[in-house]
């Protein structure tokens, strides 16, 4: 098909096209909603895929999104602010003031662990000075200042 729409008196090409040698309507970049002149420059950015702000002429994914190569951008990994992949490894940059960034992992500070349900860290049992959980047996160090050991 031709890809175009009759609008008042014009045949303008549909959404997710643009005009191409006059005749044909070729598809936009799959981070489109609209475009210009080429496949990839951008016009309109379409928020329910998690792509709302159009920088330049480009539609990059949302803060806590990743671009996993189609329209919709994919939920980063609740430790991670931003992300380059899924999962618990994929993350680019952490929330520093309660994560640090180690192997594309954001791990929680001394003293907190990750309860594994938010980006929030909670704080470890005040004997520990590293743990996984907030209890005295979840220690994974101690607080030698305590005069503590494993």
């Amino acid at each position: 098909g031709s890809f175009r729409v009759l609008t008042l008196t014009s045949c303008l090409c549909d959404t997710g096209y643009y005009e191409a040698r006059q005749t044909n309507c070729l598809a936009c970049s799959y981070t489109c909603q609209t475009c210009n002149v080429t496949f990839s420059q951008c016009i309109s950015c379409n928020a329910s895929n998690h792509r709302t702000v159009l920088l330049g002429n480009a539609c990059p994914c949302d803060p806590g999104y990743f671009n996993a190569g189609s329209s919709m951008c994919q939920q980063c990994h609740y430790s991670c602010l931003t992300c380059w992949g899924v999962g618990l490894t994929g993350c680019s940059t952490c929330n520093t003031t309660i994560r640090t960034l180690s192997s594309g992992q954001c791990l929680c500070l001394a003293g907190k662990y990750d309860n594994g349900v938010n980006s929030t860290c909670d704080p470890c049992d005040s004997r520990c000075l590293t743990c996984s959980a907030g209890t005295p047996l979840s220690c994974i160090s101690c607080n030698s200042t305590l005069q503590r050991s494993l």
